[in-house]
């Protein structure tokens, strides 16, 4: 096997979109034990060698720790672009190695336009995202760049009034309000927005509020802002495709994407749908780091795909996404 033939022919796969995602999945598994020392040192230190596997959902997952502790790279490149997870004081931050960044581009629209039907550049996009401003190497930031790029918008992060008279603006373009959790939660003056307005919280209370249900957050952000629901946006440093819920935090991946349950106390055996459950995701889009993640995010899979974000596992690092409770 020839990584850089192996590589092009899964991406075009991809771009086509007629791919089945068990056989890409098992193919890219295949490939990136070859040629990911990372993953491949991993398997050899739990298996042995890669494991035989059937289906997508029975291949080994990477723990999403090793992003922090090393560099998972598929293949041999310098990266043009190195997303960073955001961090508290003394934390290690996750890195991503992008090796193409108009690849993440490519899938961050396809994620979007898979649930919004709609490309990113048909849409105003405004931004209010105070925590992820300090991090310059957010992947967030860096997709809605793009997503500004195409259609029109800007970033309030300390601009409430200039937000205001954004929001109030009659254009002709549907407009998300993006919004880190907590800023959103503590909006500071009530607004009624148009129906062609729709509230996008992307996580992240970041411990500055107390613990609440993501229904009481919600609720919160629907007054503040008078709008009947609040979508979420759920992304990683070490994902390039991202999930959306359009309303009640039912999460539905992008076309690159599933999401597989694994047993909270057993990391190598996976739970049955519905059932409370450690996270662990496919992401066939990660074609230059490692497509297989064993998250640390708690939640629930349903058998039609869809998954909803409870909290995180006990002793994770506490960061921007998903710290929400039950």
């Amino acid at each position: 096997m020839h990584w850089e033939t192996e590589r092009k022919g899964i991406m075009d796969l991809i771009r086509l979109g007629g791919f089945v995602f068990d056989e890409l999945a098992l193919r890219l598994y295949e490939a990136q034990y070859a040629f990911n020392p990372v993953y491949r040192a991993y398997l050899d230190l739990l298996y042995g060698s890669a494991p035989a596997v059937n289906t997508c959902e029975e291949i080994p997952c990477l723990p999403i720790e090793f992003f922090k502790t090393k560099e998972v790279r598929t293949g041999s490149y310098n990266p043009s672009l190195v997303f960073e997870s955001s961090a508290t004081t003394g934390q290690q931050r996750s890195r991503h190695f992008l090796r193409e960044p108009g690849w993440y581009h490519e899938m961050a629209s396809v994620c979007f336009s898979h649930i919004f039907g709609q490309q990113p550049g048909q849409f105003r996009h405004l931004a209010v995202l105070p925590s992820y401003a300090e991090n310059q190497a957010s992947s967030l930031l860096y997709m809605l760049d793009q997503f500004m790029k195409r259609g029109q918008g800007g970033y309030y992060h300390s601009d409430p009034a200039g937000l205001s008279v954004e929001l109030e603006k009659t254009i002709k373009e549907p407009t998300i309000l993006w919004g880190v959790s907590y800023a959103l939660y503590n909006w500071p003056m009530r607004l009624q927005l148009s129906g062609d307005t729709l509230v996008m919280e992307t996580g992240g209370m970041k411990g500055r509020e107390k613990e609440m249900t993501r229904q009481e957050l919600h609720q919160k952000i629907m007054e503040n802002f008078g709008v009947t629901s609040v979508c979420s946006e759920y992304g990683m440093t070490e994902l390039m495709s991202q999930a959306y819920a359009l309303s009640e935090g039912l999460f539905v991946p992008g076309p690159c994407m599933r999401v597989v349950p694994r047993q909270i106390n057993d990391p190598l055996s996976r739970e049955q749908p519905g059932q409370q459950a450690a996270l662990n995701i496919i992401d066939l889009a990660n074609v230059d780091s490692c497509a297989f993640i064993a998250t640390d995010d708690l939640g629930r899979v349903y058998g039609d795909g869809r998954f909803e974000v409870l909290g995180r596992l006990d002793r994770s690092d506490i960061r921007g996404c998903n710290l929400l409770l039950a």
